[in-house]
């Protein structure tokens, strides 16, 4: 009897399951992947390890079948379940999220019912989890296969449903699809089509391209593909049936030719990528006669429909994800202010998972005087609630001080708005004014750890400021405040309590390393440096995290910026613009070309992707060349592209990365920002 079948005719009232009515989000979608999976696969749901498995499945249980249909896995396997290997093993993928594979193992089975004799077969096998929408275990899917032939697909399978199971985005899901494509699969090509209502985009990847550490942290590349497009990748789209091409047949799709392929293909595999409906395709190409018998043929839908499911999850990962990048960057500050004699760099990192939303905040800001004031605060908790709360706190500090210009001014006229905000809200907060004509600044603290401050003269490992402690914002009571003399080359690392603390460590441990890290920053550190550097060595934590950089800089500094429009010739205006500010200066030419060639790449990635003009700003001291490329993008989804978009994007920023002596990336609320620095020879 077919499994297909069964899944009607069952009573699903009387299973462990309950009603599929009742089944978790996603779960329908995962148990039709199995049932259609060519290969043997099998679905071990909950606790109990209720199965549900594919017609090849099936037949390796023999006159087991179909009475174990949605049986708990012990009475199906009495005979093995509680071996060492088997149940146990089952069970700690469930509760632990770990994928397991194994290549032979040997099993005692009974396939002619409880009577019959029992073999001992040998299994290549594969245990992964399968998760809901929202990223829940749900049970523990299974790849078991007798052949030693297959063990090879199985592996590959698993090893490719492991790493999906930790990918939380689309391009994550796409990455690894491709992965899969060209490094498990020996493909020359490899594309995955998406679809996007009426239309479609791709990304692609080669064979013979490098793919370092470095490489896989680059965004990937989409460009936008007409529906009309003669093309494998979208008739499966349409169809959802998969294709298997030889030569002879790749004539009537005329748009392959259209492709950047360095040769012309022989071969393409094209299965579609689907959940409860078709997603789009993951077509691979050779340019040698390729055939691939059934084993591999269904391995390849088996690993498609894996990526279908995963897609599933990283859309609505990446639609909520982009809705709280969206929230945060609109209440931090859009940029930090340009102030002469000072640089000022700042990064948020969010610590939720699948969220860029969290309750820390930061600002910086002219007052009326001339003065500069500072500020970064803690609102606990995460997520949308959090960011909601600071930027409320953050609006409201704002507020204040057009009529307040003092540190503990500021504070004590928080309390009384943020005892509004209900007794649950908790909010810490740092405030300094600083006075760049002079350096004097005055500071003061409502519970929030004070900043580090690293002097040019006497000592690089740095000092944190003695600032009297006051209470949260909130809890009215008179806080003190102190006064220190920024000079030149000193540097004021502000941060929040989530770049030190470590569960189970003492706060001290923390802060020490915070201090070591900056005592190994160069002599002169520019804040953002500082920051991307500070962030790199300490690591991502369980909690929010914001930083902010003051460096008062040493010398003369020169600052130009200019405004290129959205057009393909700014690249060309940067390059001029560049070259005639950097030579005005009397900068060495190997340091010139290296801007320029750097400057040119952010320039059009800027272009390509936010869909918008970019900014260019040259930022020169005596230490060393700043450049910022900022865009006016908004969007997180990924953009239209040129024909060859790989050699754009992949050369860019992994050219700016070896040629840089630092280099990073800010999001703002108007956008994004891309940086690099370039020393000075002899500086």
């Amino acid at each position: 009897m077919q499994v297909s079948a069964l899944l009607d005719a069952t009573d699903w009232a009387s299973t462990p399951l309950g009603e599929p009515a009742t089944w978790p989000a996603g779960l329908h979608a995962v148990v039709s992947t199995v049932l259609g999976s060519p290969l043997p696969m099998a679905l071990a749901l909950g606790p109990e390890a209720v199965l549900v498995y594919s017609d090849a499945y099936a037949a390796l249980l023999g006159a087991k079948h179909p009475e174990c249909w949605a049986r708990p896995a012990r009475e199906v396997f009495p005979e093995n379940w509680d071996l060492p290997g088997h149940g146990d093993v089952v069970e700690r993928v469930r509760l632990t999220g770990e994928a397991f594979s194994e290549t032979s193992t040997l099993l005692p089975v009974r396939r002619q019912g409880p009577d019959g004799p029992v073999e001992h077969v040998h299994f290549a096998r594969a245990y992964t989890p399968a998760r809901s929408d929202d990223g829940e275990v749900l049970g523990v899917l299974s790849v078991v296969v007798e052949s030693s032939e297959s063990a090879r697909a199985v592996r590959t399978v698993a090893e490719l449903a492991s790493r999906l199971s930790s990918a939380a985005s689309v391009d994550d899901v796409a990455r690894e699809a491709l992965r899969h494509a060209v490094e498990a699969v020996a493909s020359d090509h490899a594309r995955v089509v998406l679809l996007e209502g009426t239309a479609l985009r791709i990304t692609r990847r080669a064979g013979i391209e490098e793919q370092d550490e470095s490489t896989r942290r680059l965004p990937l590349l989409w460009s936008r593909l007409s529906a009309s497009a003669a093309l494998p990748s979208v008739e499966v789209s349409r169809t959802g049936r998969p294709m298997w091409l030889a030569a002879g047949d790749l004539d009537a799709y005329p748009s392959l030719r259209d492709e950047p392929l360095s040769a012309p293909l022989r071969s393409v595999a094209c299965v579609p990528l689907s959940s409860s409906e078709v997603q789009g395709a993951l077509s691979l190409g050779w340019e040698q006669d390729r055939v691939l018998t059934t084993e591999e043929q269904a391995a390849l839908l088996t690993a498609a429909s894996l990526v279908g499911q995963a897609l599933a999850r990283a859309q609505r990962f990446d639609e909520q994800r982009g809705n709280a990048e969206l929230l945060q960057r609109s209440m931090l500050p859009a940029e930090m202010p340009h102030v002469p004699g000072l640089s000022i760099g700042a990064r948020y990192v969010p610590s939720a998972p699948g969220t860029s939303a969290g309750g820390d905040f930061y600002d910086a800001f002219s007052l009326a005087d001339g003065r500069l004031l500072l500020a970064i605060g803690d609102v606990v908790g995460h997520g949308v609630l959090a960011a909601t709360v600071m930027g409320q706190v953050r609006a409201a500090l704002r507020v204040v001080a057009l009529r307040e210009d003092e540190p503990t001014g500021i504070l004590a006229a928080l309390d009384p708005f943020v005892t509004s905000l209900g007794p649950e809200t908790f909010v810490t907060a740092f405030v300094a004014v600083l006075d760049p004509a002079t350096g004097a600044l005055r500071a003061a603290t409502a519970g929030h750890p004070p900043p580090l401050l690293r002097r040019a003269q006497g000592g690089r490992g740095g000092e944190f400021l003695d600032v009297p402690a006051g209470p949260p914002l909130g809890l009215p009571a008179p806080r003190a405040a102190t006064d220190v003399v920024l000079r030149d080359g000193d540097l004021l690392l502000m941060f929040t309590d989530g770049l030190v603390e470590v569960p189970g460590q003492h706060l001290d441990l923390g802060l020490d390393r915070l201090r070591e890290t900056v005592a190994g920053l160069e002599a002169y550190a520019d804040p953002r440096r500082a920051c991307a550097r500070v962030l790199d060595e300490m690591g991502a934590g369980t909690d929010d995290i914001a930083l902010v950089a003051v460096g008062v800089e040493p010398g003369e500094r020169r600052v130009g910026r200019v405004e290129l429009p959205a057009e393909s010739t700014s690249a060309g205006q940067a390059r001029s613009w560049l070259r005639r500010t950097l030579t005005a200066i009397e900068l060495p030419e190997s340091v010139v070309e290296v801007a320029l060639l750097c400057t040119s790449e952010l320039v059009t990635n800027a272009l390509l992707h936010a869909r918008s003009g970019a900014t260019v700003e040259a930022d020169v001291d005596p230490h060393r060349l700043l450049v910022l490329v900022s865009d006016q993008g908004m969007s997180t989804l990924p953009a239209a592209q040129a024909a060859e978009p790989a050699a754009v994007r992949g050369r860019g920023l992994a050219l700016v990365e070896a040629l840089a002596d630092a280099w990073g990336t800010e999001r703002t609320s108007r956008g994004t920002t891309v940086w690099f620095e370039l020393g000075r020879p002899g500086r």
